[in-house]
């Protein structure tokens, strides 16, 4: 996916205020960054970002990207799991969440939902990339088409899910990028 791609699936999501001053976003299982970097693109260069990956090499080439793109922006790069609760140590509360190709991980994503929207500040923003399938498989285990994802947001406490954009995906057909608020 082109870095234009990636950026198209999130940017109607993502407000932003002037420089980004004074707002804080996470991004969760953020892998090597190239969703990490469209947020930071988006949402200035003075925005906060906390990028959580659990594989610390990624996170390592993560931070080389931002280092050479991005030099000085505040960045926290966590290494942490986000079955476990560890991650959640220290973030402020946030004015958005990103997970792109991260909730197909978790078996109970309710659950999880209603753990992340206790992070966000009241009309705080949920942004998620998944593929647009509900066909299980080794890499995805627990798949949601948008109209899955819209169901389960309200189940879990968020507005109404609106779909902001769809890419095609080299693995299983498209892909789309979602917003619900808190």
């Amino acid at each position: 996916m082109t870095h234009k791609e990636i950026v198209s699936l999130i940017e109607g999501a993502v407000l932003r205020e002037d420089d980004g001053a004074g707002i804080a976003w996470a991004d969760l299982g953020s892998g090597e960054g190239a969703f990490t970097l469209g947020l930071r693109e988006l949402l200035g260069p003075r925005a906060w970002i906390f990028s959580v990956d659990k594989n610390k090499r990624r996170l390592a080439v993560q931070k080389e990207a931002f280092d050479a793109n991005f030099p000085g922006s505040p960045t926290e790069f966590i290494h942490a799991d986000l079955a476990g609760d560890k991650w959640r140590e220290g973030l402020p509360d946030l004015d958005g969440i990103l997970m792109a190709n991260t909730l197909h991980f978790f078996g109970n994503q309710e659950e999880f939902l209603a753990t992340l929207r206790t992070l966000l500040k009241p009309h705080g923003r949920l942004v998620i990339v998944e593929y647009d399938t509900d066909r299980k498989s080794l890499f995805v285990p627990h798949p949601l088409t948008f109209e899955t994802w819209q169901t389960l947001a309200e189940r879990s406490g968020f507005g109404a899910a609106k779909l902001i954009a769809r890419a095609k995906s080299k693995y299983w057909g498209s892909m789309y990028g979602a917003l619900a608020l808190r």
